[in-house]
């Protein structure tokens, strides 16, 4: 019980886990990076641009939702970290998917426990 309010934990049936989403992704990491290369290239290489982007738009979208239902705004401010990964690393896809789901998990607890630690403390002195 905390503030007076006590909240059971119950398992949701058929809920998404955000893991089967970046693991979906990672199988897509090929076909994205021949999208990259442009929808004609794409094409003649066998890769449908059309059904990919759908299929990454709909992948990205449920992770996304995933990851700020379960850790609320704050897991939205780790979804910048693939981004900039992006810009130090490298912009194939076989490595930034993977790595920026661990990145995005670090950085968003970096700035989260500061602040769950400051709020645990400041209720144990009362």
């Amino acid at each position: 019980m905390r503030h007076g309010v006590e909240l059971k934990r119950r398992p949701v049936p058929g809920s998404f886990s955000p893991v089967a989403g970046v693991a979906a992704l990672t199988t897509l990491a090929h076909r994205m990076n021949v999208l990259a290369l442009g929808d004609e290239v794409a094409g003649s290489l066998g890769v449908n641009p059309s059904a990919t982007r759908s299929a990454v738009f709909l992948w990205s979208s449920l992770v996304t939702g995933a990851a700020v239902a379960i850790s609320g705004l704050v897991g939205f401010v780790g979804l910048v970290a693939p981004q900039a990964l992006r810009l130090a690393a490298s912009p194939d896809n076989r490595f930034l998917v993977p790595a920026g789901g661990r990145g995005g998990v670090r950085r968003a607890l970096r700035r989260a426990l500061p602040v769950f630690w400051r709020g645990w403390k400041g209720s144990q002195a009362t």
